[in-house]
């Protein structure tokens, strides 16, 4: 997977140090020297004729989306034990709700080449669904953050906007032991409008891909009252199944869990889990509107496998070099 990241970032750096443009790229006939620090090389795409964005910026994030994951090779145990595998269990449907709301600083380090961190709050709500032993549908709300960094390549193509990226977010939430380490890359092409008698204004739209890739492994601890809230009917039909299990560990597990519920506790249920996407693509579509040289509002969304909104709000501003002049 590493190898594929990769080639993928060279072949974008190589085809945008090509083209040398971007949506962020217009051709300008100032004579004023290039006055910023990054970025490198901002003057010779100056003298060429180029207008570059300012070239850093502060972005507010705020996401909401929606898709469903694979669980399997599920380990339990209680408390202090050692977990142990579990192959009475199989899952149904596996959604997730995931809220964010991150800061972005990103910076122009070449005309083509964009790096960026960013870090945020986010909370998820995983609706689980149990088809065996009995039918169970159990929800969850986990909270944390995160923190990450990526890199943009850039080009135009003719009319066309052309960006690819690729970033890596770790995850801290409340109810797992370690982060969990995802990976995103997305594709973009899209077009922008200046607006009449407003050099400062455009409008950008976008159609695109993203390819996401989960950590697989994930474990974590939860006590029972979170995990489960069981009708008495359900309840009962675990009662009946568990009556006809043979006696060992596992029989061991669920009566802890089934005494538990009768008699709540601090008892923590440990689990070792494999997760991964239903689908690891989705399409995108999105736009942006440039208020000036400063300001930008922008919004995207995904469809397909992972319903995803976007909104943000983006400032950007530029660091001026010791000895600039104008001609």
């Amino acid at each position: 997977m590493k190898r594929y990241t990769y080639l993928i970032i060279l072949v974008l750096i190589s085809i945008s140090h090509t083209i040398l443009g971007k949506d962020q790229v217009e051709q300008d006939s100032s004579s004023v020297v290039y006055p910023y620090l990054f970025p490198i090389w901002g003057d010779a795409a100056t003298e060429r004729g180029y207008k570059l964005q300012l070239p850093h910026g502060i972005m507010s994030n705020n996401f909401y989306n929606v898709q469903d994951l694979l669980i399997s090779d599920l380990q339990l145990s209680l408390d202090d034990n050692a977990l142990m595998p579990i192959d009475f269990v199989e899952f149904g449907k596996v959604n997730a709700k995931v809220i964010t709301t991150n800061v972005r600083v990103d910076t122009w380090v070449l005309p083509f080449i964009n790096v960026y961190g960013f870090g945020g709050y986010l909370s998820a709500q995983m609706e689980v669904n149990l088809t065996k032993p009995v039918p169970i549908t159990t929800n969850t709300t986990n909270r944390g953050t995160y923190y990450g960094f990526g890199l943009m390549a850039a080009g135009k193509a003719g009319p066309l906007f052309i960006t690819g990226d690729v970033n890596f977010a770790w995850t801290n939430l409340e109810l797992l032991k370690k982060p969990t380490l995802a990976r995103i890359m997305g594709l973009r092409v899209g077009h922008r409008f200046n607006v009449r008698n407003k050099p400062q204004q455009n409008i950008a739209v976008w159609i695109g891909l993203m390819n996401q890739h989960l950590g697989s492994n994930t474990v974590g601890s939860i006590t029972v009252s979170n995990a489960l809230d069981l009708s008495e009917d359900e309840i009962k039909e675990i009662e009946d199944w568990y009556d006809g299990l043979p006696e060992g560990p596992a029989k061991e597990i669920v009566g802890g869990i089934l005494e538990d519920i009768a008699n709540p506790s601090d008892t923590k249920i440990n689990y070792s889990i494999k997760k991964d996407l239903k689908s690891k693509w989705n399409g995108l579509v999105g736009a942006q509107w440039q208020i000036n040289e400063h300001w930008q509002l922008r919004s995207e969304f995904g469809f397909g496998s992972k319903q995803q909104t976007l909104v943000s709000l983006n400032y950007r501003f530029g660091i001026r070099g010791k000895n600039f002049k104008s001609k």
